[in-house]
């Protein structure tokens, strides 16, 4: 679906005292200057710079994946920006001068046993396309899911998620995927399929006779 970007986090500089350095070197894009992500291309290649942040949900009746009031902050610690991630296989950093390895969440752990955990159970209906986000993750990883997720994603209405994010979401199960069938069935099993896809739903619940679906044999 693209070339995928960069995704670097960087502390204790404000967002104009990042793109004053930045600027020598490349092209900058205040991409979302308010809520402190910036977008640098140098040499071809396009790097999401961000500063620490707190995903703060809106008050509103069906939930959508851009209802947030984004907080920043330069000193914010890395642990609480890691919090906000969806999967403790997502909430990993890498210190770029040394390598060094921060998994406060045990991310580490869970991909060695190629298991899909939640950082925060509380946060996680916050933003409805993480339920997608699993099953593209299981199915394009092969990896499984921790029973936890399918629980509360049963909660969590998907009915505020645009056509665009989900469609991007689908497709990236049926084309990435080495299995699409994995990504599907993981839908039907977070619920995503009954209120996203009725049509395929339906289906799930037919039997089908074997006939239709044996080996044919050469004559």
């Amino acid at each position: 679906m693209g070339e995928q970007s960069i995704q670097i986090l960087i502390t204790h500089f404000s967002v104009d005292e990042i793109t004053d350095r930045l600027k020598e070197y490349g092209k900058v894009d205040h991409v979302g200057k308010s809520f402190g992500v910036i977008k640098f291309n140098i040499e071809g290649k396009t790097y999401d710079i961000a500063l620490p942040r707190k995903d703060l949900p809106r008050a509103v009746e069906v939930r959508g994946h851009k209802d947030f009031i984004v907080a920043s902050d330069p000193n914010l610690p890395l642990e609480e920006d890691l919090k906000r991630r969806d999967f403790r296989c997502n909430s990993i950093a890498v210190r770029l001068s040394d390598g060094e390895i921060y998994d406060p969440m045990g991310g580490l752990r869970d991909i060695e046993e190629q298991v899909i955990r939640l950082t925060n159970r509380q946060a996680f209906p916050d933003d409805p396309l993480r339920v997608l986000r699993a099953a593209r993750f299981a199915s394009v990883l092969g990896f499984s899911i921790d029973p936890d997720i399918y629980d509360i994603s049963k909660t969590i209405d998907l009915a505020g998620l645009s056509v665009e994010r989900i469609n991007d979401e689908f497709f990236r199960i049926l084309l990435e995927s080495p299995m699409p069938s994995a990504g599907l069935e993981e839908l039907f099993m977070l619920d995503a399929l009954h209120q996203l896809f009725p049509e395929l739903y339906r289906l799930t619940l037919s039997i089908q006779d074997s006939l239709f679906h044996g080996t044919v044999m050469p004559l």
